[in-house]
This record gives C-alpha cells, structure tokens and sequence, in this order.
C-alpha cells in the first residue's frame, strides 16, 4: 500500500495544526499508517486502518491497528468493514491520505457510519491541487466547512468541519414498567436499582432502563461510574432524555474533563447553561491550579471555547505547567495577551514559518498595543534573531513616555541592554527612571565611565 510521504519538518507541522485544533486524548482514526501514527498515538487516542495483514512494526504499538480487507468499487478500491462493530462509534477526528496508489478515499463518502462517525476530518495530500475535488465534494456531503492548514508546493492539510447539529429530542414513547416506576416514585431506591440492573441484563438494548440505571448510579461516591453509564448511553442515542447534561454533569463532578470537553463541542444547547458553568467553577476551586489549568485543556477545542475558560488558564498564577501547544494556547492567541503567544511565536520560527510569526507579532501589537506585547513575547534573555529585530522595530515607535514602561517590560524576563543604546539611557536618567542593574553592566561592558557618573551621581532611585 502507498504510503503518505512527508519530511520530518512537514511531520512537526502537521502535529503543530492537529494539537491546536483538538486537546489531549481526543479520538482520532487514520486510514493508512504514515509518518505521522506514531507521534500521534503518543498525544491522542489513535486507531489506525490497515489494508490485509498488517506487518508487525517496532515503532507502532499493534493494539492499535485495525486490519481489513479492501473491496473496489466505481470510485475505486477503499478499505471494507464486514464487521462494523471493530470500528469506534464516535470520534472527533478521521484522517484521510490522498496519495497515488490503488486505494481512493473518494470511496469514503460512499460509507454512511463512516461519515455519521466523526465531526471533523483532515485530508492530508502529496498530490494538492488534485485532491481539491475530493475536498470540496466532502464539505458539500458533510454540510461542513473547510479550511486549508498547510500549504506547500508537496504537501497540503485541508480540514474540513461539520455544522452543528440541532437538538432533537427523543425518548421512547413506552414507559418504564409499572413496578419499576413505582419502585422509584416511593424512594425505594435500593430494589429499583436491583430491579433495574436485573432488566437491564434481560435488554440490554432498552435505553430506558440502562438511563434509569445511570440516573439510580448518579450519587455522591458513583459519579465517575454515572459518567460511563451516561456515555454509553449518550454514544448511542446523543440526544436521548437529558443525557448529554446529566453525562456533562456527572462527568465534572468525577472530574473527567476530557469528557465534559467531548460532550459540550457537540451539544451547542448547553454554551448558555449557567448551572454548567458554576459547577465547573465549583470544582476548580476544589482542585487548585494546576489541576483547573489540565482540565481546562482537555476541554477547550476549536468547537467549544468560551472566553471564561481561556481567560482563566491565561491568567493562571500557576503556569508552569501549562501545555503551550494545547487548543487553549492557540485559540487564546487572538483574545488575550500573555506569555503563551512568545511561546506560538518561537514555535513558528523553529517551524520555518517565519511569516507566521511576524505576523503574530503584529497582530498582538495592533489588538493590545506596545507593552503588552513586549511582556507577551520577551520569554526569554536568548532569543533567536527574528523576534530580536521585531523587539527593536516596536521600541522604535516608542515615545519618550512609553519606552520607560517598555524597557521594564522587556526587563521583567530579558535583557533591555541588547535594544537600548547609550543615548536612550540618558533620556531615561534625564526623566529621572530608577536604576536598574542591565544599565549599570551595560556602562561597565562599554566602558562608558560618564554614564557610570550619571548613574550614581543623579541621586537616581534604586
């Protein structure tokens, strides 16, 4: 089988788009290994498609691959599943390779359960412009957005996101039995629970007795046994009763976030929901910082972002710990300003997306002006020669007011003496600035004995 060709450069940028979009352990499936399955199954919960009997590989774990015959069909050959059930029933991505070869994901549109089984989709190409076809005919079948993520003259990355869907409420229109209901009705909630659990492995298929086991389980001490209840329930039937809010629910209060994330991308009914939020805040302050900081990670997606959350993680007193590549990271690039778009910044440039990073530059300085950038990509004392000339092109439209604020910005975690010639010094002693000790090495570096004079004879603070 063809397999998808890429540089290691074009394997980093890749994993660089897919983490922004989707948080940590999200489920993904790829059809056909490539380059990129293994750093994949290191960050995601992967599943890969394999045409035949697949050959052992060191570097891939097996109990991830899937092996499957291949059938041909009009749009060519695609891989066949005889036994559906070996496939995962949701996921929040699928990965298509378009290269040259016998296999043609043209043939995936032709699967329902696979188009019903994920929200997003990324094709990746070595073939480009031939491969618009099969991407604009996905958006069309997929009611869904596409956006092209890399760009280059070899390889190019579309993704393509499906809308929303609308709510539909359903519940089966027969009730629960009349002993059961009744069980329930008076508290008895012991033999309803015996009862239920007995019916529940008489029909095993009946959502209504295996969502009253969930909603008997839903206590103080089950609630992450509630959780996977819920879950089950809500992956077969999404919009059963309530089930997307009691699985959000108890899955907060069980503190499996990178469930509560899954369920609020796909419910858009539930953003507005004020008891969610409060019972989010509620927890947090339960779990201290770094753990609100983790779980705030795995929640945040390219589909579900409040400002509430981000804003939180981005003024975390705690974040050394903080996962930088992270959706949250990405997405907080354009609201608020902080330490995480240096960070995107120096990503880019060891990326080789030098146009990218000037770019993020220059955006954070027209929404949130001189200073906050300077505290946002002033890191580190080293930086590479890129983000350097871009420091020294924002000092210079500094004012003799604002570059007092902008050398401290700079000072709080780099080094001022490196921008800030002699001159600029005196202005800042003839404005009566408090002495700070980068001028003080600088005069010593340069053996500039007046500036040392000036210095200490101006009976400056400090």
């Amino acid at each position: 089988m063809p397999r998808q060709r890429l540089t290691w450069e074009q394997v980093d940028r890749s994993i660089h788009r897919i983490r922004g979009l989707f948080p940590r352990d999200s489920r993904i499936v790829e059809f056909g290994i490539s380059p990129l399955t293994k750093k994949i199954s290191e960050i995601y919960d992967l599943q890969v498609i394999e045409r035949g009997k697949v050959a052992r590989r060191w570097d891939i774990d097996p109990n991830i691959l899937i092996s499957t015959p291949v059938n041909e069909s009009e749009k060519g050959v695609w891989f066949w599943f005889p036994d559906e059930d070996r496939l995962p029933k949701q996921v929040e991505l699928i990965i298509l390779h378009d290269v040259e070869g016998d296999i043609h994901p043209y043939a995936f549109l032709s699967h329902e359960y696979l188009k019903d089984m994920a929200t997003d989709f990324l094709v990746i190409s070595n073939k480009n412009d031939k491969s618009e076809n099969l991407v604009e005919q996905m958006e069309n079948e997929l009611n869904g957005d596409k956006k092209l993520l890399i760009n280059e003259p070899d390889m190019s990355i579309w993704h393509i996101a499906k809308s929303p869907k609308k709510k539909k409420n359903s519940q089966s229109t027969v009730r629960a039995d009349l002993i059961t209901r009744l069980y329930y009705a008076a508290g008895f909630r012991k033999l309803a629970g015996k009862r239920i659990k007995k019916l529940v492995r008489m029909m095993p298929e009946d959502l209504r007795y295996k969502e009253l086991a969930a909603r008997i389980e839903a206590t103080p001490g089950s609630w992450e046994s509630a959780s996977h209840m819920y879950e089950e329930i809500h992956s077969i039937d999404p919009d059963y009763r309530d089930v997307a809010w009691q699985t959000v629910r108890s899955s907060i209060y069980s503190a499996r976030w990178n469930v509560v994330g899954r369920i609020m991308s796909s419910h858009t009914e539930l953003w507005e929901n004020n008891k969610i939020q409060n019972m989010i805040e509620k927890k947090f302050q339960l779990i201290g910082e770094d753990a609100t900081n983790r779980a705030i990670e795995q929640i945040i997606s390219h589909r579900y972002n409040p400002n509430w959350l981000i804003k939180r993680w981005v003024h975390s007193e705690f974040n050394r710990n903080q996962d930088l590549d992270s959706p949250v990271a990405k997405i907080a690039l354009g609201r608020f300003h902080g330490p995480h778009i240096g960070h995107e910044v120096m990503q880019r440039i060891n990326l080789g997306e030098l146009e990218e990073a000037e770019k993020i530059v220059l955006e954070c300085t027209r929404n949130h002006g001189v200073i906050p950038t300077l505290e946002s990509i002033c890191i580190s004392e080293s930086l590479p020669p890129l983000l350097n000339d871009s420091i020294r092109a924002i000092l210079t439209e500094c004012n003799s007011e604002t570059i007092h604020q902008a050398i401290k910005a700079i000072g709080r975690r780099g080094d001022p003496s490196q921008f800030v010639g002699r001159e600029s010094i005196f202005n800042m002693i003839e404005h009566g600035i408090s002495i700070q000790t980068w001028m003080v090495e600088f005069a010593l570096r340069s053996g500039d004995r007046q500036l040392l004079e000036s210095l200490f004879t101006r009976g400056l603070p400090g």
